[in-house]
């Protein structure tokens, strides 16, 4: 069986080339502090800006409800709302259906480098 294909890609390889892009824009607007919970990049840049002000879900939690409530402590701890910069790449797939249920909802969109929307949910 062959992978789907998007825009004559695989979706593997846009799942790949998009955590790539993620990780370019992660080095280029850095964050002032970082702290990984299991998988999931945690930002502070003291409330200046949504991206480096967010969560970027990496890798699939083990407990995803657990980590969903250490990283909204950290944030409340910090009096910053919980942002997640949701793409292709995010972890675990169907995060956008946890965030949802949990009272997230879509906040800013910002333009990926093709053009497309990728929105940020908060809470």
């Amino acid at each position: 069986m062959t992978a789907p294909v998007t825009d004559g890609y695989s979706l593997e390889c846009m799942t790949i080339l998009t955590r790539v892009f993620d990780e370019l824009m992660r080095a280029g607007w850095p964050a002032v502090e970082e702290v990984d919970v299991d998988g999931w990049v945690v930002r502070f840049s003291n409330g200046v800006t949504n991206r480096a002000n967010s969560v970027l879900p990496f890798a699939a939690p083990a407990d995803v409800g657990r980590t969903l409530a250490t990283v909204e402590a950290m944030y409340a701890e910090r009096g910053l709302p919980t942002v997640f910069q949701v793409g292709p790449s995010a972890q675990p797939a169907g995060l956008d259906d946890v965030l949802a249920v949990n009272g997230y909802e879509l906040g800013s969109p910002d333009r990926d480098h093709d053009g497309r929307y990728r929105p940020y949910g908060s809470r």
